[in-house]
């Protein structure tokens, strides 16, 4: 399975290169924005059901102030 998540991500990253090397740079907000939604939805599939069973519903507040700690600090730069 991880070899095959290895290949294919590296032939996404290739075709993303060569068919978006002249894309209008509006384009690239929304790249972004789609992979951090699905490193998000990794994670929050992977390790949100186990804290929020050892740490109890403010586990999700937690996190959303992470989140928003994050953002705000992206921001700043």
């Amino acid at each position: 399975m991880w070899a095959t998540v290895f290949v294919s991500t590296g032939l996404s990253a290739l075709a993303g290169y060569l068919f978006l090397k002249n894309a209008m740079p509006e384009t690239i907000p929304v790249i972004k924005a789609l992979a951090a939604g699905g490193i998000t939805a990794m994670v929050v599939d992977t390790m949100v059901p186990e804290a929020f069973k050892k740490g109890g519903p403010l586990v999700g507040f937690i996190t959303s102030l992470g989140l928003l700690i994050s953002l705000v600090l992206i921001q700043l730069q």
